[in-house]
């Protein structure tokens, strides 16, 4: 797959492209969020990933099997609790 974000460290000055392991070359990223954790949550097409940017690699694909109502995430928002 071809779908994928960018990171710019405005320390280093530099770009980093990431792809993510999904099934459907159509698939879309709606939504990007950073947790207090420091992970980077991607809302998308085919449910949530969830990327560490100190190891450079997807930790967590949450799905409809692991509970999520669908597949199409356009919104995440990280509660009180860090949830």
């Amino acid at each position: 797959s071809d779908t994928g974000f960018w990171i710019y460290n405005p320390d280093t000055e530099t770009i980093e492209s990431y792809h993510l392991p999904l099934n459907d070359k159509n698939a879309e990223i709606y939504e990007i969020t950073k947790a207090s954790t420091g992970d980077i949550y991607m809302g998308t097409s085919q449910g949530v990933f969830v990327y560490d940017p100190i190891k450079k690699q997807c930790k967590q694909h949450i799905t409809i099997k692991d509970g999520l109502p669908n597949q199409y995430v356009r919104s995440i928002l990280e509660d009180k609790h860090k949830n």
